[in-house]
């Protein structure tokens, strides 16, 4: 079921809100729903790590840490 909302903002605010929406082809609606269902949503767990977020997956998931133990001792001898 939806809802309505007034909600008062100040007249720039809510320009540059409609501003932002028509240039990434959205709606001020969809822009508010999102935000609010982002307060409630589970974090994601990688959300504040980026370098780890770029390099996870680049490894087949068949490796395991032997692999990479064997690996090490290949690489600088064990």
């Amino acid at each position: 079921m939806d809802g309505k909302l007034t909600v008062w903002v100040p007249f720039t605010t809510l320009e540059n809100a409609r501003l932002y929406a028509r240039a990434n082809n959205t709606t001020l609606t969809a822009l508010i729903c999102g935000y609010l269902e982002g307060l409630t949503a589970e974090p994601e767990p990688l959300e504040n790590a980026p370098i780890v977020r770029q390099i996870t997956g680049l490894l087949s998931p068949d490796i395991s840490r032997d692999d990479y133990e064997g690996h090490l001792e290949k690489k600088y001898g064990g």
